[in-house]
């Protein structure tokens, strides 16, 4: 299983690195469709645990919600 831990204080200093260092990925230029489609080849269950919300872009956030509909291994937990 994959466990991935998103905390929006992290990603508003330096999002990018954060992003890339969190989900292990040779780039990341900030585009968050390749954090879609990245969640979306998963083939084991994977966890994304989202703290801090509102401190995250909410388009970064709807891309992990489309790949939680995408992908039923996939499965998304926001904390408010």
């Amino acid at each position: 299983m994959n466990k991935f831990d998103i905390d929006g204080k992290k990603i508003e200093e330096d999002q990018n690195n954060y992003l890339k260092e969190t989900f292990d990925l040779p780039e990341f230029t900030g585009d968050y469709e390749d954090i879609y489609f990245y969640l979306v080849g998963f083939y084991t269950k994977t966890i994304v645990n989202i703290t801090n919300p509102d401190k995250i872009d909410p388009l970064l956030i709807d891309a992990f919600q489309r790949a939680s509909d995408e992908n039923d291994l996939v499965s998304v937990n926001i904390e408010e």
